[in-house]
């Protein structure tokens, strides 16, 4: 036998190699490309026809009107309120003396509940006033606007010493400048409804005019 030299090899190693390739090169074309799961997915989203540029001032509105809502949900207002011109006391302690006097034991229990006062208007002839009462969570707000009604029919006539009548005063949620007008037109048609028909006891709940029944 005659020894095998490498230098003799080496032709044939070379068109091996250019066959392998080639076999390769000719199953990779045969093959399904790999699937664009993305751009498949993109493909299939609704295009718009139209973009609208966001608009700041309108986002500044609304973070604005968001803060100031979650401010006032710590508020309530009472109105009509008695106002003595000759010794007048701090808001707070009004407001504390209401709490403490009305007659409705929840205004009563949650007195402590008071972080701050401030009065909101005087009466011309500064015998009421309004106050803005700062409480310490929203959840003690609801609670005592569930019970205003209790106002109208307590017996309790004595605020500061001296007689007053309770059923003349209200309570309220502290609403917003938008609130305000919503509410506004809702006393308004309140108004009309009852100036259509007397004889049913028409009331704002959820928001709306309801019929609260026919007047006994």
């Amino acid at each position: 036998m005659e020894p095998l030299y490498v230098s003799d090899s080496i032709p044939q190693l070379v068109s091996d190699v250019s066959d392998l390739k080639s076999t390769l090169g000719d199953f990779v074309s045969s093959q399904p490309k790999p699937t664009d799961y993305a751009s498949a997915v993109v493909a299939q989203l609704p295009q718009s026809t139209s973009s609208k540029p966001v608009n700041n001032v309108n986002i500044r509105k609304e973070v604005k009107q968001a803060s100031e809502e979650q401010i006032r949900s710590n508020n309530l207002i009472i109105y009509q309120v008695a106002y003595n011109k000759m010794n007048p006391m701090r808001a707070s302690d009004c407001a504390k003396e209401y709490f403490g006097s009305c007659g409705v034991a929840l205004f009563h229990l949650e007195r402590d509940k008071i972080v701050d006062a401030q009065y909101l208007s005087v009466s011309p002839d500064q015998t009421t006033c309004n106050i803005k009462v700062m409480m310490t969570n929203p959840m003690v707000v609801r609670s005592l606007l569930s019970v205003t009604r209790q106002l109208k029919t307590t017996e309790s006539d004595t605020f500061c010493d001296k007689q007053f009548d309770f059923t003349r005063t209200f309570v309220s949620k502290d609403r917003t400048k938008s609130e305000q007008e919503q509410h506004r037109k809702l006393i308004l048609d309140l108004k009309l409804k009852i100036s259509e028909d007397p004889s049913i006891r028409w009331v704002i709940k959820f928001g709306r005019i309801q019929s609260g029944g026919k007047f006994q």
